[in-house]
C-alpha cells in the first residue's frame, strides 16, 4: 500500500501457491507478476513440488484480468521430450484460451540444482517448445539460454521488432504508448 502511495509499482515473482482469501487481499496491491508454472503434468507437481497444478493455474486465472502477467515454465527433462512437448501443446492452449494470445510465456532452461540431479534441458528442446508455443501465444520468450532466439519481442501484427535484448542489455526499438511504430497494433507491453 505503501509503494503505490508513493507511486510505485508492486511486482511479484511467485509460484502461484496462495490460498484464495489473502490472493483476494492482495490483489488491489499488485501491479504485475511474473507466476512460474513449474510444469503442466500434474504428477510433475505432486512428486517434485509436493503440491498441486491446479491451484496455481486457479491463481493464474484469478489475477489476469488485474495485474499484467507473464508466465515462466522451468522445461525439466523428467520425461520423454514428445511427453514434454504434449504438455508444452496443453499449456499453450490453456494459456490461450483462458489468459488470452498476447499473454507473454517464458520457457526456461533447466540446469541440475539442489537436490534434482537430471541432464540440463537441451537447448533444441527448448526452441521446439517455442516454435509450438507461438502457433497460438504471441509473446514467446527462452530463458537460461545464450542466443538471440526467444529474446527479442516482435510485433504480432507485422513483426517489426519492439523490443531488442542481449543478455542484460535491453533496447526499446519500435513501441511507443503502448503501440508497434511500424503498424499501430496495441501490444502487451508494459512500461514503454
Amino acid at each position: 500500500m505503501l509503494a503505490h502511495q508513493h507511486g510505485l509499482k508492486n511486482v511479484l515473482v511467485t509460484n502461484g501457491f496462495i490460498n484464495p482469501e489473502p490472493l483476494d487481499e492482495l490483489i488491489p496491491h499488485v501491479d504485475a507478476a511474473n507466476i512460474d508454472v513449474k510444469s503442466f503434468d500434474p504428477e510433475f507437481y505432486r512428486r517434485y513440488c509436493h503440491g498441486e497444478l491446479e491451484p496455481v493455474l486457479r491463481t493464474v486465472a484469478r489475477v489476469r484480468p488485474h495485474w499484467h502477467v507473464e508466465l515462466t515454465h522451468l522445461i525439466v527433462p523428467f520425461k520423454a521430450d514428445a511427453e514434454l512437448l504434449d504438455d508444452v501443446r496443453r499449456m499453450r492452449d490453456w494459456v490461450a484460451g483462458e489468459l488470452g494470445a498476447d499473454t507473454p510465456l517464458h520457457f526456461s532452461r533447466y540446469f541440475p540444482h539442489h537436490k534434482l540431479d537430471l541432464p540440463p534441458t537441451d537447448e533444441a528442446l527448448l526452441v521446439r517448445a517455442r516454435e509450438i508455443a507461438l502457433e497460438k501465444l504471441e509473446h514467446v520468450y527462452l530463458g537460461n539460454v545464450y542466443s538471440d532466439t526467444g529474446a527479442n519481442t516482435v510485433c504480432p501484427g507485422c513483426g517489426a521488432l519492439l523490443i531488442e535484448r542481449l543478455g542484460y542489455r535491453t533496447v526499446v526499438r519500435g513501441v511507443s504508448d503502448g503501440a508497434c511504430t511500424s503498424c499501430g497494433r496495441r501490444v502487451n507491453v508494459v512500461g514503454v
